[in-house]
């Protein structure tokens, strides 16, 4: 039942990675956050670790530690909730909706060609 919401959550946000405090389904975000446990602590059965990988799961994710990371992070949240409404990632670097994301999208870009 958990993995066909996490398949759910992907075609809906295009990953897989849900908070552990998700808002909207909070079973969902503590069964995430468990399947990552067990995949530390080798307690997790190779069918379901196929099962997981088949969606996209990703077994290990960067926490945000300081104000820099929680600024990335909050970004790449809004970059998702763009994609889900505009069905793409092209955000105008003057993005007149949301300044800041437009020139973060562009920073990444940049980074990423450097």
């Amino acid at each position: 039942m958990q993995h066909e919401k996490l398949a759910e959550f992907n075609r809906n946000y295009g990953h897989c990675i849900v908070p552990h405090g998700y808002d909207h389904d909070k079973s969902l975000g503590e069964w995430v956050n468990k399947q990552r446990s067990n995949y530390r602590n080798n307690k997790i059965r190779q069918h379901r670790k196929d099962l997981l990988n088949e969606i996209g799961f990703v077994w290990t994710v960067e926490r945000a530690t300081n104000t820099n990371d929680e600024l990335w992070h909050q970004q790449m949240k809004k970059l998702v909730e763009f994609k889900r409404t505009n069905g793409h990632c092209m955000v105008p670097r003057r993005n007149k909706e949301d300044k800041s994301l437009g020139k973060w999208v562009h920073a990444q870009r940049r980074h990423h060609k450097n």
